[in-house]
Protein backbone atom coordinates (compact mmCIF):
# COMPACT_ATOMS: atom_id res chain seq x y z
CA UNK A 1 0.00 0.00 0.00
CA UNK A 2 2.93 2.31 0.64
CA UNK A 3 6.02 2.01 -1.56
CA UNK A 4 9.16 1.65 0.52
CA UNK A 5 12.53 -0.03 0.10
CA UNK A 6 12.22 -3.78 0.54
CA UNK A 7 15.22 -6.08 0.32
CA UNK A 8 16.24 -7.60 -2.06
CA UNK A 9 14.31 -5.48 -4.59
CA UNK A 10 16.20 -2.75 -6.44
CA UNK A 11 13.01 -0.69 -6.90
CA UNK A 12 9.56 -0.62 -5.31
CA UNK A 13 6.69 1.38 -6.84
CA UNK A 14 3.12 2.15 -5.83
CA UNK A 15 -0.12 1.61 -7.73
CA UNK A 16 0.04 5.19 -9.02
CA UNK A 17 3.03 4.09 -11.14
CA UNK A 18 1.54 0.84 -12.44
CA UNK A 19 0.91 2.10 -16.00
CA UNK A 20 4.40 3.56 -16.28
CA UNK A 21 6.04 0.37 -15.02
CA UNK A 22 3.79 -1.89 -17.11
CA UNK A 23 4.88 -0.10 -20.27
CA UNK A 24 8.38 -1.63 -20.16
CA UNK A 25 7.78 -4.91 -18.30
CA UNK A 26 8.17 -8.32 -19.93
CA UNK A 27 5.93 -9.94 -17.33
CA UNK A 28 3.43 -8.57 -14.86
CA UNK A 29 2.35 -10.76 -11.97
CA UNK A 30 -0.69 -9.60 -10.03
CA UNK A 31 -0.72 -10.80 -6.41
CA UNK A 32 -2.80 -7.93 -5.02
CA UNK A 33 -5.68 -8.48 -2.59
CA UNK A 34 -9.26 -7.47 -3.35
CA UNK A 35 -9.70 -3.91 -2.11
CA UNK A 36 -11.52 -0.93 -3.65
CA UNK A 37 -8.13 0.38 -4.83
CA UNK A 38 -7.22 -2.86 -6.63
CA UNK A 39 -10.45 -3.60 -8.52
CA UNK A 40 -10.38 -3.30 -12.32
CA UNK A 41 -6.72 -2.19 -12.39
CA UNK A 42 -5.89 -4.32 -15.42
CA UNK A 43 -8.10 -2.73 -18.05
CA UNK A 44 -8.01 -1.67 -21.70
CA UNK A 45 -6.00 1.46 -20.95
CA UNK A 46 -3.31 -0.50 -19.11
CA UNK A 47 -3.18 -3.27 -21.73
CA UNK A 48 -2.73 -0.61 -24.44
CA UNK A 49 0.38 0.65 -22.63
CA UNK A 50 1.93 -2.80 -22.24
CA UNK A 51 4.45 -4.29 -24.64
CA UNK A 52 3.14 -6.72 -27.26
CA UNK A 53 5.66 -9.25 -25.91
CA UNK A 54 4.38 -8.92 -22.33
CA UNK A 55 2.76 -11.67 -20.31
CA UNK A 56 0.12 -11.03 -17.63
CA UNK A 57 -0.14 -13.52 -14.77
CA UNK A 58 -3.00 -13.12 -12.30
CA UNK A 59 -2.74 -15.14 -9.12
CA UNK A 60 -4.03 -12.37 -6.85
CA UNK A 61 -7.74 -11.68 -7.20
CA UNK A 62 -9.98 -12.02 -10.24
CA UNK A 63 -11.62 -8.62 -9.75
CA UNK A 64 -8.30 -6.91 -10.53
CA UNK A 65 -8.72 -7.80 -14.24
CA UNK A 66 -11.48 -6.53 -16.50
CA UNK A 67 -12.27 -9.80 -18.30
CA UNK A 68 -13.61 -8.34 -21.55
CA UNK A 69 -10.66 -5.95 -21.82
CA UNK A 70 -8.16 -8.78 -21.38
CA UNK A 71 -9.84 -10.92 -24.04
CA UNK A 72 -9.96 -7.95 -26.43
CA UNK A 73 -6.27 -7.17 -25.81
CA UNK A 74 -5.30 -10.78 -26.50
CA UNK A 75 -7.38 -10.87 -29.68
CA UNK A 76 -5.81 -7.60 -30.85
CA UNK A 77 -2.31 -8.90 -30.18
CA UNK A 78 -1.63 -6.25 -27.52
CA UNK A 79 -0.21 -8.92 -25.21
CA UNK A 80 1.80 -12.06 -25.86
CA UNK A 81 -0.38 -13.99 -23.44
CA UNK A 82 -1.98 -14.33 -20.04
CA UNK A 83 -2.07 -16.93 -17.30
CA UNK A 84 -5.14 -16.71 -15.11
CA UNK A 85 -5.32 -18.64 -11.83
CA UNK A 86 -8.17 -16.59 -10.36
CA UNK A 87 -11.31 -15.28 -12.03
CA UNK A 88 -13.87 -12.63 -11.23
CA UNK A 89 -16.51 -15.35 -11.12
CA UNK A 90 -15.62 -18.79 -9.77
CA UNK A 91 -16.28 -21.35 -10.88
CA UNK A 92 -15.88 -19.86 -14.33
CA UNK A 93 -19.23 -20.38 -16.08
CA UNK A 94 -19.56 -22.31 -19.35
CA UNK A 95 -19.41 -19.96 -22.30
CA UNK A 96 -17.16 -17.43 -20.57
CA UNK A 97 -14.76 -15.87 -23.13
CA UNK A 98 -11.73 -17.07 -21.14
CA UNK A 99 -12.48 -20.69 -22.10
CA UNK A 100 -11.56 -20.18 -25.74
CA UNK A 101 -9.42 -17.02 -25.69
CA UNK A 102 -6.23 -17.44 -27.66
CA UNK A 103 -2.95 -17.25 -25.73
CA UNK A 104 -4.75 -17.48 -22.38
CA UNK A 105 -3.91 -20.32 -20.01
CA UNK A 106 -6.40 -21.06 -17.24
CA UNK A 107 -5.09 -22.87 -14.19
CA UNK A 108 -7.04 -24.29 -11.26
CA UNK A 109 -7.42 -21.71 -8.49
CA UNK A 110 -4.88 -22.96 -6.01
CA UNK A 111 -2.66 -20.36 -4.38
CA UNK A 112 -0.48 -22.98 -2.77
CA UNK A 113 -0.27 -26.69 -2.18
CA UNK A 114 -2.18 -27.58 0.97
CA UNK A 115 -1.05 -30.42 3.15
CA UNK A 116 -3.91 -31.91 5.18
CA UNK A 117 -1.63 -32.51 8.18
CA UNK A 118 -0.50 -28.86 8.22
CA UNK A 119 -4.10 -27.65 7.96
CA UNK A 120 -5.12 -29.93 10.84
CA UNK A 121 -2.27 -28.54 13.00
CA UNK A 122 -3.35 -24.97 12.18
CA UNK A 123 -6.96 -25.77 13.05
CA UNK A 124 -6.04 -27.39 16.37
CA UNK A 125 -3.69 -24.52 17.24
CA UNK A 126 -6.38 -21.93 16.40
CA UNK A 127 -8.97 -23.86 18.39
CA UNK A 128 -6.66 -23.73 21.41
CA UNK A 129 -6.01 -20.01 20.82
CA UNK A 130 -9.75 -19.33 20.47
CA UNK A 131 -10.50 -21.12 23.76
CA UNK A 132 -7.66 -19.23 25.49
CA UNK A 133 -8.76 -15.84 24.12
CA UNK A 134 -5.56 -15.41 22.08
CA UNK A 135 -5.28 -13.97 18.55
CA UNK A 136 -5.81 -16.54 15.80
CA UNK A 137 -3.20 -17.33 13.17
CA UNK A 138 -4.01 -16.49 9.54
CA UNK A 139 -6.93 -14.16 10.25
CA UNK A 140 -8.22 -11.92 7.47
CA UNK A 141 -8.60 -8.23 8.28
CA UNK A 142 -11.86 -7.45 6.45
CA UNK A 143 -11.36 -3.70 6.92
CA UNK A 144 -8.12 -3.94 4.92
CA UNK A 145 -9.50 -6.50 2.47
CA UNK A 146 -6.90 -9.21 3.15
Amino acid sequence: RRPRPIEPFAEVHGLDELAEQAAWADCIVNVLPDTPATRDLYDAALFARMRREALLINCGRGVAVVDADLVAALRAGQLAGAVIDVCREEPLPPGHPFWDASRLLLTGHSSAPTEPAAMARLFVDNLRRYRDGQPLRGEVDFARGY
